[in-house]
């Protein structure tokens, strides 16, 4: 069974990376449109279709599941504390007669559209990105669906932001908001941050990181932990998520245990993108990667520093989401100059997702379709 478990990973990854790689293929210096978007569809279906139909995948799987059967079989919901557009989305289903799968893969089409979506000026790079964020954040999606189909939303606000199409913002914003009320936190971070240009003062960026990397080894080395209980309770009352410090007190929620190694690891890899962007000199839709670039270096920092609570975790991971793409843009255009050190660098980064894309997956234990349990 394991190997079944693997082969599946193994055919989502690859799958996702020929598709990706067939949507920035060029004739004659210009995209195909109509190709790009046969493809890209063909992507959502096919990446729905193999993490929608899971089962017992994420440890938060079955209770998303119970919370849909139970509503489509007694019209109510089993939960009170479920944000209104969850709500409306599972009641839309339930009403129709669907099955619970159509809802995981209504929610894994949803992710990989904004990332498509957010990113369809960067076409040629998504070979990387979408891979990238497949080995990093699969496993998150997973556990995490509604927060992630909150994430899905501001993806898409952000792009028609850029745009200045305020009015869809505000009302995906409001989408984000209803499927998890932390994204309402998260908002006006984005916000004051596409107003900030980092990557203009050329080597802060590289600076800013590396302070928080050694400070982040440091605390990881003395055992120190710099929240307090104080602290998480006041946050959780600011995010509208009071019900947690209860769970808190009960054990409900853990420190993580972050080897020293793969910090190192990381923060090398880290060191090595944001030196890579102050040499960066043309980029395809500069007003948006400058946001996302701004998302990213924040969210790195605090995920040095706090990664190790779970709870600050959930909220960082709104911004820590973000490094693929930079990281799968970057890594794109440095492996086209065909120099061997950076190039090298560039496949062990590869290497090392792909790694932790398996060692993670493997976590839930055997992967099972809903074809073979039923």
């Amino acid at each position: 069974m394991i190997l079944y478990t693997y082969f599946v990973y193994a055919l989502l990854i690859l799958g996702v990376f020929v598709l990706s790689l067939f949507i920035g293929l060029k004739k004659q210096g210009h995209y195909i449109t109509r190709y790009c978007g046969f493809v890209s569809v063909l992507l959502i279906l096919f990446f729905s279709l193999i993490d929608g139909c899971r089962y017992k995948v994420g440890y938060d799987w079955l209770q998303y599941k119970d919370i849909f059967v139970h509503l489509q079989q007694t019209g109510n919901f089993s939960r009170d504390n479920l944000e209104f557009f969850y709500k409306f989305i599972n009641l839309l289903l339930a009403e129709a007669g669907l099955h619970y799968a159509f809802l995981f893969m209504l929610m894994s089409g949803i992710l990989l559209f904004s990332l498509l979506f957010l990113l369809r000026d960067f076409r040629r790079h998504l070979w990387c990105v979408i891979p990238l964020f497949i080995c990093w954040f699969l496993n998150y999606s997973d556990n995490l669906s509604r927060q992630f189909l909150a994430i899905s939303f501001l993806l898409i606000a952000m792009y028609y932001y850029v745009r200045q199409k305020y009015q869809y913002s505000i009302v995906l914003v409001i989408f984000a908001t209803g499927c998890h009320i932390t994204a309402l936190s998260i908002a006006p971070i984005y916000l004051i941050l596409f107003y900030v240009n980092l990557r203009k003062y050329k080597y802060f960026p590289l600076c800013l990181y590396g302070v928080c990397f050694i400070i982040s080894i440091v605390i990881t080395t003395a055992g120190f932990n710099i929240l307090s209980s104080e602290y998480t309770s006041f946050f959780l009352i600011l995010i509208g998520r009071e019900s947690y410090i209860e769970r808190i007190a009960n054990a409900g929620f853990n420190s993580f245990d972050i080897e020293i190694h793969t910090r190192i690891i990381m923060g090398f890899f880290h060191l090595f993108i944001l030196y890579q962007v102050t040499k960066l000199k043309d980029i395809e839709n500069e007003r948006l990667f400058n946001w996302i670039f701004n998302i990213y270096i924040l969210g790195i920092c605090l995920w040095d520093l706090f990664c190790e609570e779970e709870l600050f975790q959930r909220f960082i991971l709104y911004l820590y989401c973000c490094f693929p793409f930079i990281w799968g843009i970057i890594l794109s255009k440095v492996i086209r100059r065909h120099k061997l050190v950076t190039s090298a660098i560039t496949l062990l980064i590869i290497a090392y997702s792909i790694r932790r894309y398996f060692i993670f997956s493997s976590l839930h234990g055997s992967f099972n379709f809903i074809w073979d349990i039923q």
